[in-house]
């Protein structure tokens, strides 16, 4: 507790930084576990994680992780925490996504951009950031914690219009598809 995502992620996968040695954090048990996952996908998890109630990150310039109303499950020897894994549309046009008993460890994938979005696309993307934007402050909350920019722009090539599809975007899991499904 006390540190921001990205810290969290720099531990994670074995970051060399002079304010993580500095810090002796290189001497944590979990430092470097993740180290062949991209950052992006340890995000994605404390972004679902903090959804689920798990984790709870503050707000503010500097938003903080902290244990969540949920956090004492994790150490059941019975817990068990789905993440979900999606993959990305390939050249095919084909999308295969859903949810699997997958662990962190999972590949990292091709996260597609605004590069290779249509202007179509774009003005969807545009339109949902303004859509998040009001979300964020009648709920009093910073506009990630609503959806990520990856989880709109997954929206935008998706087009989500069923619960299933609406789960196979990045980010979203049970507690977000009963808050904006």
């Amino acid at each position: 507790q006390g540190f921001g995502s990205g810290k969290i992620a720099q531990i994670l996968r074995g970051s060399r930084s002079q304010d993580l040695l500095r810090r002796g954090l290189d001497r944590c048990p979990s430092y470097g576990v993740l180290a062949q996952i991209p950052e992006a996908r340890i995000r994605d998890v404390l972004n679902q994680m903090a959804s689920d109630g798990y984790l709870y990150i503050t707000e503010g310039r500097l938003p903080m992780v902290h244990f969540g109303p949920k956090a004492a499950q994790t150490v059941s020897p019975d817990f068990h925490y789905e993440i979900k894994r999606t993959e990305r549309p390939r050249a095919s046009g084909k999308v295969f996504g859903g949810r699997s008993s997958s662990t962190v460890d999972d590949d990292g994938l091709d996260q597609a951009g605004a590069s290779d979005a249509s202007p179509e696309d774009e003005e969807l993307f545009q339109k949902l950031r303004d859509l998040r934007t009001s979300i964020a402050r009648k709920i009093g909350k910073p506009p990630y914690i609503v959806f990520s920019d990856k989880a709109l722009r997954d929206m935008c090539r998706l087009r989500p219009a069923d619960d299933p599809t609406f789960l196979a975007v990045s980010g979203v899991g049970q507690h977000k598809l009963e808050q904006y499904g």
